[in-house]
Formats: C-alpha cells, structure tokens, sequence
C-alpha cells in the first residue's frame, strides 16, 4: 500500500519499479537470442492486430464523415491502439522502444555498459521489424482485408501520412510518443491489479496515437501494409523519413525525458559507481578477450548465460515482478 498526501493506493512504490526496470534492462542482455526472438514475435504479432484493428474501425466510418469530423476519428483511433501495448506488457514482449527506457536505466545506473546497451536495442529493433514484416504480409495482405472501399484508402492514408514531413518536425513527433509509451509502461507497472494496468496503458498510448506522434515500431505497422497494397512509398523513403527520425526522437522520449529523470530522482545513491572514471572505464575499457566474447556469444544463441540474476520465487510479486523487499522499503 502507499501513501500519497495521506491517501492511501493499492500500488508498487515508483523507486520499486525503477529497480524492477534496471534489472530487468540486466536480464535482457543475458537472456538468450532464441528466447529474445520469441519475444520480438509477440511484438509483431500483438501491435500488427492493432494496426489492423485500428484500420478496420476507423476505415469503415463513411468518407463524408471522416472528412467533415477529422477529429472524431482520430479519438477512435486512439480508443482502439492501446490494445497493442496491453497485450504486449501482459505476454512478455521484448518492445525496442520499452528497451530504451530499461537499458538506459540500467547504463545510467551502471549494471549496464554502452555495449550492452547497444546490444539489447539492436537486437530488439530489427526482431521487432522482421516479425512485422512477416504478420504484415500474413494477416493484412494476405488475406485481402483492405482489398476494397473504404477500408483500402484508409490504409493507404494511414501509412502515407507519417512520410513527407520534415525530419526535425517527426523526431519532435517522436519524443513525444515514446515520452508517453514509456509513461504507459511504467504507470502500469506501478499498478497492480489488472483493471488498473490496463486502463494506466490504455490512457497514455491513446493520447499518443490520438495527438498524431511518431512512433517507430506503431509505424512498422502502418506503414508496409500501406506499401503492400500499393502506397507510393518506396523503402528508401520509408527508412529516411519515417524509421530514422521517430526512431532518434522516440530514444529522446524513452531515455532523456523518462529513465534520467527517474533514475535520479528514486535510485542515484545507489548507483554502482562514483565518480566518472569508473563510470567511464566500465564503459569502454574492454575486460574480456576476443574468445571469452566469443564463447559468450555462442553460448547466448540458446541459453540465458551467467550472471543471469535470479530472483527468489517468495520474493516475487505476481504484477510483473515487483519483489517485495523493493516495493514496500519506502511505505509510509
């Protein structure tokens, strides 16, 4: 229970959940590739669902209406997106854009080095882009649901209209979407019954999709089913103007404008270093051989390998993992 103002919320403490976050951005890189591109396919699977859905609900609106209430629409698509992030948090997708937040939490922390970080997000971009593209094809191209009026120039509007804007303006675009998909993650975290996770992810994202931002891995939907049915899109455009700006503006949004903050404000004191140089000589001084990576590396391609932390099953909560001694060291 925590206290806030003398009212009393059924919910994690938020330095609980930055730590929950530092050590899960740990566990990422020491899980297996195998296990990661599983993940990555929940990623595609779920938020393709919602680009479909999205298209279907708001495609089958009459022209007339779309064009003369504008606004309308874009609450519905709002209403209906968040349907993504819901089912990604609750099976255990590996989201490149979640990714930002927890592996920068755990680099700045200093349970992370730039290399791991890099990792984890290289990774997890191109498993998230790989498993679009295919659930792209599969259940939106494939099976013709967009063959015909209105819901044809509904996709191919909702994909043309995250190109041909400028780069500044989509990486502005992007800072404000990931800001509020990493706000959704963590508030639904804090929370612990399932009605409050799902209504603190569904408000976030839904003022995100419903504003218009840019967000990289939304737009892996929207955007190659729009190509897929004929939008003059080519590749080239789609990576200069959409996949590279969002993409910078949305590692602004996740890392700058929330893990920073957070980490500061609930775990500085506990950092793993303190002062720069060490901070700096764990980052870049190399203290394993070409084999010993190598090993390594080999080694990850099927199994999570050492020092995979492990979290005592009694400490654990059943609301994603929120250990017990963390959450209740601050109640008041």
């Amino acid at each position: 229970m925590t206290n806030l103002g003398g009212m009393h919320f059924d919910a994690n403490k938020p330095s609980a959940v930055v730590e929950f976050f530092i050590k899960m951005g740990v566990d990422k890189y020491y899980s297996s590739f195998f296990s990661r591109i599983w993940t990555g396919m929940f990623v595609g699977f779920f938020i393709c669902i919602a680009c479909i859905m999205t298209t279907t609900v708001t495609g089958g609106m009459d022209p007339a209406f779309r064009a003369l209430f504008p606004g309308i629409i874009k609450i519905m698509a709002g209403g209906t997106f968040p349907i993504a992030l819901i089912f990604v948090l609750f099976m255990g997708g590996d989201l490149f854009t979640g990714n930002i937040m927890f592996m920068t939490m755990a680099w700045v922390h200093g349970k992370a080095s730039v290399r791991m970080v890099a990792e984890v997000l290289i990774f997890s971009f191109f498993s998230n882009f790989g498993w679009f593209l295919f659930f792209d094809w599969f259940l939106a191209f494939k099976t013709e649901l967009f063959m015909k009026e209105p819901f044809l120039s509904q996709a191919l509007g909702l994909g043309t209209t995250h190109l041909g804007q400028s780069f500044g303006v989509v990486v502005l675009k992007g800072v404000g979407a990931n800001s509020l998909v990493s706000m959704g993650i963590f508030m639904g975290t804090v929370a612990r019954s399932g009605l409050s996770k799902i209504v603190l992810i569904w408000v976030p994202v839904a003022v995100f999709v419903t504003i218009g931002y840019e967000h990289v891995v939304a737009n892996m939907g929207f955007v190659p089913i729009a190509m897929m049915y004929g939008a003059d899109i080519t590749p080239n455009e789609y990576i200069r103007e959409s996949v590279v700006p969002s993409c910078i503006g949305n590692w602004i949004g996740g890392a700058v404008l929330l893990a920073l903050p957070l980490v500061y404000l609930y775990c500085w004191e506990s950092r793993s270093y303190t002062n720069i140089s060490d901070f700096l000589v764990y980052n870049f001084v190399p203290t394993t051989t070409w084999k010993e990576e190598y090993d390594h590396y080999m080694m990850k391609m099927w199994y999570n390998v050492p020092p995979y932390p492990v979290v005592e099953a009694k400490t654990v909560q059943a609301d994603w993992g929120v250990a017990e001694e963390c959450k209740d060291k601050e109640d008041v």
